[in-house]
């Protein structure tokens, strides 16, 4: 087996010949010593081609997945196991929704994956079947252009917690409006939004009054747990830029660490291109063309996910005649068309709002039901525009270029080669009529959304001073957030982000590095404090060896601390013993989509600095026994599920990245060094803008300016190379891995493939 591994990797061509169909001129790839491919060809459509094949080269058995998982197919790569997957978006019938996005798209987006799927195909012949294949017994199906949506559907659908948020959010509205405003809404004392609404009053969440809800009169209610989700189990991501005015170098400078699931290979694809008048660098999505984060001679730009509200379920009744099931919710009779889902009499079925997707109740000629309704599955809704950044020459060019860029909604961060620095959102914003958005509600012609025409979008461009942040917190004005929704993050690494960039009067490439790189986690401070004040009071050789250990408090998620993970541990436990209660009258309800609550750390911090009495769980009688009570909880949880030995246990020892290719867990351990990345501990966490926990980190780092790609830096866990065998697996990764910086662009070539048009 050992032989048959290495065997490809000894029968290596150092100079490669190959054709493409449909390749107009020939290109030319070089390629350096960490994988990184140099494209250069003489249009825009040849130089996607042969990305194409470069990707289906490094990455080919990446793409298949990537395409399988949001159009229900994944069990036919994967098998059985991946059955529960597919069940999850089946009903969204985003197959059929990539077939019209495809076929609506402009005609130069549509030839752009025309080429891009020319590109792939080529490459997959002309390389071995992928390992991953062989292993699974698998061959490789011919990438068909509607297979890029796919893609973009994969990632549209991690980026869009709005997909189970709206739902659940639907059942906690059932508390009535006192509790669902505590709970829901997004509130926070950290907000740092874009300077233009920095000055407007912070919002704080309301306690609710004792007529609502009062523990001290219900101790089952009180001693309800298990109900929320830990707020570090939330996504996230960071981007931010200075002006030429805040800039060491006098240049204008961006950086960027969006965060994803960690994986081996990564998820993204370093690329050069270049073409007449096109010179670009940056991070590719294998499956998708162009740069989706990166820059140009004129342009850079970096993304964090808005967590934006652009989907809703629309509660409608439907009839059923002779030919089937409709409605007429909005004037003329509309018939549902499709087939419902095996095993379901009304899941399934589609119509112009998208697809039916529950059913909330039915007789036998009449139902209610709720239909998705996304900006991911329709036409009028979703295109490939960011390619266009490629060409912008400025930050207006590059604000025009997002605001007309239809996918996931995105934070862009933009920096120019004048200098200028700039900011909007991307992604349709639906324009509501009626309603806000927040929980599900019957539709009606008053209550919809207005397909033609935008809810405002806002943007920045020149800030006065000088940078720009996001990091998935609120970045607009509160009149925005009917349109865009308030799943923001607290804001603890955007507020970190904004003081570490006013500490300096002016910053390179390395000092901007080096906030991505930044452990301090200030509103951890508080929860240390209320730890330490609590195990005062306890008993007991673990209490006494917590009260030691202790001690190493630094305010950073460093990885030697050993007081991290205790006061991890206790705030998990204080947010439970605290939000469960509030939640638990709709507990069967959020079972059944199968949900918990994604505790709101906010309303957790209301609680406790004001503690009312009505809402200390029974059965204690203040809030320092309370809080006595969840420290001694949370040390025996450590005991429980770390060993005698737990509470000596640092954090970087529950830290680490676990970087491994989707197939490490069905080969034998003798494979592990194989498949699995070096796995050090780490400093940082979810609340840190060195964002990391298992699975789970910056997917790359990035820091660029237009002006000077030479001192761009970049790394990112793995490798280029999806193929376990080879070194570009895992070349860089230890630089990801130490945080050093290292050059963004392609270095020198030691292997050259040229590509050219077949006969």
């Amino acid at each position: 087996m050992l032989s048959e591994l290495l065997l490809p990797l000894l029968l290596v061509s150092f100079d490669e010949n190959h054709t493409i169909p449909g390749l107009l001129a020939d290109v030319v790839v070089t390629i350096d010593d960490r994988g990184v491919p140099k494209i250069s060809g003489e249009s825009r459509a040849d130089v996607v081609r042969v990305q194409g094949w470069m990707h289906a080269r490094d990455r080919l058995f990446q793409m298949d997945g990537l395409r399988r998982v949001s159009s229900a197919r994944l069990e036919g790569l994967a098998g059985p196991q991946a059955r529960g997957e597919d069940d999850r978006f089946r009903k969204f019938r985003m197959l059929d929704a990539a077939d019209e996005i495809f076929a609506a798209l402009p005609e130069d987006q549509r030839l752009l994956l025309m080429a891009y799927a020319d590109g792939v195909n080529a490459g997959a012949k002309a390389h071995p079947k992928t390992l991953e294949h062989t292993i699974l017994q698998i061959n490789f199906e011919p990438w068909k252009p509607r297979d890029s949506i796919c893609v973009l559907h994969t990632m549209w659908a991690a980026l869009s917690i709005e997909r189970r948020m709206e739902l659940v959010r639907g059942v906690i509205s059932n508390l009535g409006p006192e509790l669902f405003d505590f709970l829901a809404r997004g509130r926070s004392h950290w907000d740092a939004p874009i300077e233009t609404f920095a000055d407007e009053p912070l919002r704080f969440p309301t306690i609710p009054s004792a007529d609502v809800v009062n523990l001290r009169e219900d101790l089952e209610r009180s001693q309800t747990r298990g109900l929320v989700q830990p707020v570090m189990a939330m996504l996230g991501s960071n981007n931010w830029a200075v002006s030429k005015e805040r800039s060491a170098t006098g240049y204008a400078i961006m950086a960027n660490d969006p965060h994803l699931p960690l994986s081996a290979p990564g998820y993204w694809y370093r690329a050069d291109l270049h073409w007449p008048g096109i010179n670009a660098m940056g991070a590719s999505q294998p499956g998708l063309p162009g740069a989706t984060v990166g820059g140009t001679d004129h342009l850079s730009w970096g993304l964090t996910n808005t967590g934006g509200n652009f989907m809703d379920y629309a509660e409608i009744k439907i009839r059923r005649d002779d030919e089937g099931w409709w409605f007429d919710t909005f004037g003329p009779k509309e018939r549902l068309r499709g087939v419902p889902l095996e095993g379901e009499t009304l899941v399934g079925l589609r119509s112009s709002l998208g697809p039916l997707v529950e059913v909330m109740n039915q007789e036998e000629d009449d139902a209610v039901v709720r239909f998705a309704v996304w900006t991911a599955l329709r036409p009028e809704s979703a295109n490939l525009t960011q390619f266009d950044l490629l060409d912008a020459k400025n930050v207006d060019e590059g604000v025009a270029v997002t605001s007309a860029w239809f996918g996931p909604s995105q934070n862009v961060v933009m920096a120019d080669a004048s200098g200028r620095i700039g900011w909007t959102i991307s992604g349709f914003i639906p324009k509501r009529l009626g309603f806000d958005g927040s929980t599900p509600v019957p539709w009606s012609a008053d209550c919809r959304w207005d397909w033609g025409s935008q809810a405002p979008r806002p943007s920045l461009v020149d800030p006065e001073s000088g940078v720009l942040f996001t990091a998935n917190n609120r970045v607009a004005g509160w009149e925005y957030a009917p349109a865009i929704g308030e799943n923001w993050d607290p804001g603890y690494r955007a507020s970190r982000i904004r003081d570490l960039l006013d500490q300096k009067p002016a910053h390179d490439e390395q000092s901007l590095l080096d906030i991505a790189l930044d452990t301090r986690v200030e509103m951890m401070d508080a929860w240390h404090q209320r730890f330490t004040e609590a195990i005062q009071s306890l008993d007991g050789g673990d209490a006494g060896r917590a009260r030691n250990l202790s001690k190493d408090w630094n305010g950073t998620a460093a990885a030697d601390s050993r007081s991290y993970v205790m006061v991890q541990a206790f705030r998990e436990v204080v947010e439970d013993a605290l939000l469960s209660p509030l939640v638990a009258p709709v507990a069967e309800a959020m079972e059944v989509y199968k949900n918990k609550f994604p505790a709101r750390e906010e309303a957790v911090e209301a609680i406790l600095r004001t503690r009312p009495l009505h809402l200390l769980p029974l059965p204690h009688d203040t809030w320092e026994t309370f809080l006595s009570d969840c420290a001694e909880k949370s040390i025996q949880v450590l005991i429980q599920k770390g060993g005698p030995n737990a509470l000596a246990k640092r954090w970087g020892e529950k830290n680490r990245p676990g970087v491994a290719h989707p197939i490490a867990n069905q080969l034998p351990p003798l494979f592990d060094g194989l498949v699995r990345l070096p796995d050090p501990p780490q400093s940082g966490s979810m609340d840190a803008v060195k964002v990391i926990r298992p699975g789970f980190g910056a997917s790359l780092r990035m820091v660029i300016s237009p002006s000077n790609h030479e001192s761009a830096i970049f790394h990112m866990p793995g490798g280029q190379s999806g193929d376990p065998r080879a070194d570009q697996y895992r070349k860089g990764h230890n630089a990801w891995i130490k945080g050093k910086p290292t050059p963004m662009q392609s270095g020198p070539a030691v292997r050259t493939i040229r590509l050219t048009p077949a006969s």
